[in-house]
């Protein structure tokens, strides 16, 4: 028996027609799952980096700030330091000049801003000395003496100028601190108040720690003293900063203390009266406010009535006359008798007699003219 191919034994056949292919790979098998591990690592080094990104900003600012600081003090002692040379090179100016008003003035600015001066203390003893040099002191007449015979030495008579009589002490300083604090204790005795106090801070200038509480009495009581003078002698500015300085070295009286407040009243009431300023009423009338027979009183009573007459004349050439009445009016209020009654009868009487004036504008407000057709009733 013979075989005889078929045709579907003649076409060529695939090894895997009966099993069929099944993948065994996954294309996204190489990829991690979402949320694993590679996510959070990546998110930690950025936190990371961010925490190193702010530090580094942090501390370049905050070096950035003490380099500031550090150049706004050097730039302040700086200053300082301009400042204290220009003052102590013009010292010697003043000395030349025997100015002692701006020579102390330099001195205590001195002492204030730069305590710590090396040349402090010898500074303050230059402008003592130059104090002292401008003292009167008493002519000395010496004695006549016969031609053969050898001339008399003669003993200059005792002055009121006070003496600074240097002397080598313990500190290593020229001045004798007992001998200064002698002459001011004498300048006390006899009631020679500017004397003592600048004795006194010679003292303290020199030697700080000699007999602390007893200079510091005495230069209070000195300053107080001197400045009661000023006050009767109508000086208040300058008595109010001896009160001042009186005050750092302890309890000053209480009628003192009344006395630079009423001062103080006084002094503004002044300034504002001599730059015109409207504040200048209320000023003065505080002033008497603090009653009758005060030191200031009728000064600032006599400024208030002339206040009030300038205000009236001010008025009056303006031709408001019945505001020039009144302040006319507030004057003869103050005294019965004055410039004022004249110019308030004038002012009264033009106020009383003035011709009403008309807005040569009144057409042109609205509402002035009525519409046609009605009529309107004075009024109404």
């Amino acid at each position: 028996m013979s075989y005889t191919p078929s045709m579907e034994d003649t076409q060529p056949r695939s090894p895997f027609q009966d099993k069929p292919l099944k993948p065994t790979i996954k294309p996204e098998g190489d990829a991690p799952a979402p949320g694993g591990t590679g996510c959070g690592m990546i998110g930690l080094i950025g936190v990371v980096l961010l925490v190193f990104g702010v530090l580094i900003v942090v501390l370049a600012g905050a070096a950035g700030w003490t380099t500031g600081q550090r150049e706004a003090q050097t730039l302040i002692a700086s200053t300082r330091q301009a400042s204290v040379q220009e003052q102590v090179q013009r010292i010697p100016g003043d000395v030349a000049n025997g100015n002692t008003v701006l020579l102390r003035t330099r001195l205590e600015w001195l002492a204030t801003t730069a305590p710590d001066y090396a040349d402090l203390p010898n500074l303050v003893l230059t402008g003592t000395a130059v104090y002292l040099n401008t003292l009167p002191t008493a002519a000395v007449t010496p004695s006549p003496t016969e031609p053969a015979v050898q001339p008399t030495v003669v003993t200059p008579e005792a002055t009121s100028e006070v003496v600074v009589t240097p002397a080598a002490t313990d500190s290593g300083s020229q001045y004798d601190v007992a001998s200064l604090f002698e002459q001011a204790q004498t300048a006390m005795n006899s009631a020679q108040w500017e004397d003592a106090y600048e004795l006194l801070d010679v003292v303290i200038a020199v030697d700080p720690t000699y007999q602390t509480a007893n200079v510091r009495r005495m230069i209070n009581q000195a300053l107080q003293n001197r400045a009661l003078e000023l006050y009767n002698a109508g000086q208040p500015a300058a008595a109010n900063i001896l009160v001042g300085r009186a005050e750092e070295f302890g309890q000053i009286d209480s009628s003192l203390d009344y006395e630079r407040y009423a001062a103080e009243l006084y002094l503004t009431a002044r300034a504002a009266v001599g730059i015109g300023s409207p504040t200048a009423i209320a000023a003065l009338e505080r002033v008497m406010s603090l009653g009758f027979g005060g030191r200031y009183y009728e000064e600032a009573q006599q400024l208030l009535y002339n206040q009030y007459v300038i205000m009236g004349d001010a008025y009056y050439a303006q031709t408001n006359y019945c505001s020039a009445a009144n302040q006319y009016q507030l004057a003869m209020g103050i005294f019965s008798s004055g410039t004022a009654n004249g110019k308030y009868s004038n002012a009264q009487n033009l106020c009383q007699n003035a011709v009403p004036t008309v807005d040569p504008n009144w057409a042109l407000t609205p509402g002035a003219i009525a519409p046609v057709g009605v009529v309107t009733t004075p009024g109404f």
